[in-house]
């Protein structure tokens, strides 16, 4: 369920605590070298890292996830969604994060 982590590289220049550790990822490949931002591994912002990593999740981790416990298992998608929203609403709560936890529509 993890494969879209295994490989990716992405970051926020500005970000990185050690920037010297960065790795010169044109080494690897001249597809590296130089490609514009929020395409390859080097995000432009941290909001379009956030973006990738919850597309990610979302998408394909979590539906993927949802999937399988549905069918091996029995669990109901409409249950483990409800698991995943109380969940992240618990952590935007202990977090102090309400105000950046969409309200939205919940199961």
């Amino acid at each position: 369920m993890a494969r879209d982590f295994h490989e990716s590289l992405e970051y926020v220049q500005e970000l990185l605590p050690r920037p010297d550790l960065c790795p010169d990822l044109s080494q690897i490949g001249p597809v590296y070298a130089a490609p514009a931002l929020d395409q390859c591994h080097r995000m432009s912002s941290p909001e379009e890292l956030r973006w990738l990593v919850m597309d990610t999740l979302f998408v394909f981790n979590l539906s993927d996830l949802s999937d399988l416990l549905q069918r091996r298992y029995g669990l109901a998608e409409t249950a483990f969604w409800r698991r995943v929203r109380t969940r992240l609403d618990c952590y935007a709560s202990e977090h102090g994060m309400q105000d950046r936890h969409p309200a939205g529509n919940r199961p």
